[in-house]
């Protein structure tokens, strides 16, 4: 599977995470914003980096995965995801979810393995978008 190459294929399964309403509570009346860190009875503590790679198990080291991409973004789109969504569906240089949802929702029976590439780059976005960052 081409998403789990990129090391994604871990952050399918957050979806099937219980929460635990009870410690998300905690953490929030625990949280200083002063300090950007958690007081707990043992001192001061914050999420790292490698705590997110820990759950996730998504790797902090290796290729990026996003960057600074230089040229034109309707370009880019075509190249990447073999479509150039209406001028209505961005949000500066960032394309709506519903887009790529309704564009991406399901990989034709057909597909070759460009198509395949195509969807796997449009499902990772949606990743970053709902899962990873869903308030960037």
């Amino acid at each position: 599977m081409l998403i789990d190459q990129t090391s994604f294929g871990h952050v399918l399964k957050v979806d099937n995470m219980n929460i635990n309403n009870l410690m998300v509570t905690v953490l929030c009346e625990r949280w200083r914003i002063e300090t950007h860190t958690f007081h707990v009875p043992l001192g001061e503590t914050n999420v790292t980096l490698e705590d997110v790679s820990l759950q996730l198990g998504v790797p902090i080291d290796g290729e990026l995965v996003t960057g600074s991409s230089f040229g034109n973004l309707l370009e880019l789109c075509q190249e990447l995801l073999g479509d150039i969504p209406p001028e209505n569906m961005f949000i500066g240089n960032r394309i709506k979810l519903s887009w790529l949802n309704s564009r991406f929702w399901e990989l034709p029976a057909d597909a070759n393995l460009g198509t395949i590439g195509q969807y796997a780059r449009a499902h990772i976005l949606i990743l970053i978008d709902t899962m990873l960052m869903p308030d960037t």
